[in-house]
């Protein structure tokens, strides 16, 4: 599901990010503070990286290797959350890459 979703997310809003659900993230302070998020949860990832790129600053990834867990078990319901990922997914596509100006024609996104 990981896969299919991060391949899904990378196609329609054009994100050359490979893992969109990636807790480990470096932001500068002012880039930060000009995107002003608002989610919760998990969508709270994606919304960070969308509105950066889609705010005309670059984004990137640095490459994680992931260990399997040794003790307790993940707290998240995957029914859940993937019905909450793919309804921001596509409100996002909706709204940054169908109706929204682009930052380089004098649009913000918030």
């Amino acid at each position: 599901m990981s896969t299919f979703g991060n391949r899904l997310t990378t196609f329609l809003l054009d994100i050359d990010i490979h893992d969109f659900s990636l807790n480990f993230r470096a932001i500068k302070k002012s880039i930060w503070k000009s995107i002003e998020t608002r989610e919760k949860l998990n969508a709270f990832l994606l919304e960070m990286i969308v509105k950066t790129k889609y705010s005309g600053f670059k984004v990137t990834e640095v490459p994680v290797i992931f260990k399997e867990r040794y003790y307790g078990k993940s707290k998240m319901k995957l029914s859940k959350q993937t019905f909450r990922f793919f309804r921001k997914l596509f409100e996002y596509f909706i709204t940054y890459r169908l109706f929204l100006p682009s930052k380089s024609r004098g649009g913000k996104y918030k």
